[in-house]
Order: structure tokens, then C-alpha cells, then sequence
């Protein structure tokens, strides 16, 4: 039986990008004490497990829980958090770039937190191996997943108060 790969329409990555930029921030009070704790816990696994062996396989697809199931705790304190998981995920998780790949196609909301979360707390250094990451390994089926994220990265980048010429 041979698979088809499909290749996600850029209409999908656009509306993720929209909803991240457009859509309603996540309200504290929708988060309860004890979803922060857990949220907090299934971001450290990630955020450990990327730290311990980078490049290891099944963090994208526990940090695609975490944000699916916490993602409105994000104003809770834990943007900062869900950031650090986002910019270590894209530059050491990249054994993981199929799960992710799939996971933008299925849910356009979880491309959108994840451009929204690749942001300046990321260092320069990190954000100048997510850009090589995107050149190297990107699946041929995840284009328009990497396109985003490269688009993202190098805004990030550009911005970033450690590249900025004191004036």
C-alpha cells in the first residue's frame, strides 16, 4: 500500500499565522491553580528532556499536548515558558519535524500558538540555528510549515534587542 503525502494548502498556514497575531489572548481566569501546576510540569518534561538529549525523538508530540490542553493557562505566567519549549523544540527537536509538520496541517491553532511563541526570549544563537534547521531539515511535505517559521524567526532576529546597534 503506498501513503500519499499531501502538502498543506498555504491558506491552512495562513489562518494559524492569523490566529496568532488576531485572535483573543487566552484569559488567566481561564485557568485554574492547579492547570497552571500541571501546564508548568508538562513544559518542564519538554523543556528537560530537549536539554538532557537534544535531538530526541516524541517532545514535539508531548509539547503538542501541552499547548492543545494549557494553551489558555499562556497568560498564567507561563508564556515565557511555553516560549523556551517553542525556540528549543525548533532548534534541537528537528528528528521530530514530521510530527510537527502534521500537526500544523491538523490543527492551524497550534502552528499559530507556536509562531506566536517563537519570540524574542529566544536567543539570537538559537534563532540563527532554527533558521539552519529550517534550510537543512525541512520534511519536503512541511514547506509551508517551515516558510512560516523561517518568515517568523528571521522577524524575531531582526528585532532582537541583542542584534540592535546601541544608538
Amino acid at each position: 500500500m503506498t501513503s500519499v503525502l499531501v502538502r498543506p494548502p498555504p491558506r491552512l498556514l495562513a489562518l494559524g499565522a492569523a490566529l496568532a497575531l488576531l485572535g483573543a489572548p487566552a484569559r488567566a481566569d481561564d485557568c485554574s491553580d492547579d492547570e497552571a501546576e500541571e501546564a508548568e510540569q508538562a513544559i518542564g518534561v519538554v523543556i528537560d528532556q530537549l536539554k538532557e538529549s537534544p535531538g530526541g525523538r516524541g517532545t514535539w508530540e508531548k509539547l503538542d499536548v501541552a499547548i492543545r490542553r494549557y494553551r489558555r493557562c499562556d497568560e498564567y505566567e507561563l508564556g515565557p515558558l511555553f516560549s523556551e519549549a517553542v525556540c528549543l523544540q525548533l532548534a534541537d527537536g528537528w528528528r521530530d519535524a514530521p510530527a510537527m509538520a502534521r500537526s500544523a496541517r491538523r490543527a492551524p491553532e497550534v502552528l499559530g500558538f507556536v509562531l506566536a511563541h517563537l519570540d524574542n526570549t529566544c536567543a539570537p544563537e538559537r534563532l540563527d540555528k532554527i533558521l539552519g534547521q529550517l534550510s537543512r531539515r525541512c520534511p519536503r511535505y512541511g514547506k509551508g510549515l517551515c516558510a512560516a517559521l523561517r518568515k517568523r524567526a528571521e522577524a524575531v532576529l531582526a528585532e532582537h534587542p541583542a542584534r540592535q546597534k546601541p544608538e
